[in-house]
């Protein structure tokens, strides 16, 4: 699993690419589709560390990006509620 350190610098990384390139659609396009699957790789990365907070904000970007507003709002306010219900949660999903 990525390191969410490594996933920032590369977040950053396409960030200056959209800034640099930004005008052009095609590559606009791309980077941006590439940014929204950092942030996803992010958010899960933070969430199985469990920084919830630092997960959600990650989810926000995303619905701020606009790709896939309505799922990564929905993951962003599940990830506000108390750990403890998170927990259980998972672990609920997880057992058959």
């Amino acid at each position: 699993m990525k390191k969410p350190r490594y996933i920032r610098d590369h977040l950053r990384e396409c960030q200056i690419l959209l800034a640099r390139y930004g005008e052009d659609k095609e590559i606009s396009k791309l980077l941006r589709r590439r940014l929204g699957a950092e942030y996803v790789n992010l958010a899960h990365a933070e969430r199985m560390q469990g920084e919830y907070h630092r997960a959600a904000a990650a989810y926000f970007n995303l619905v701020c990006l606009g790709t896939n507003p309505l799922g990564a709002g929905l993951r962003a306010i599940a990830m506000y509620m108390p750990r403890p219900l998170l927990r259980f949660l998972e672990n609920r999903k997880r057992k058959p």
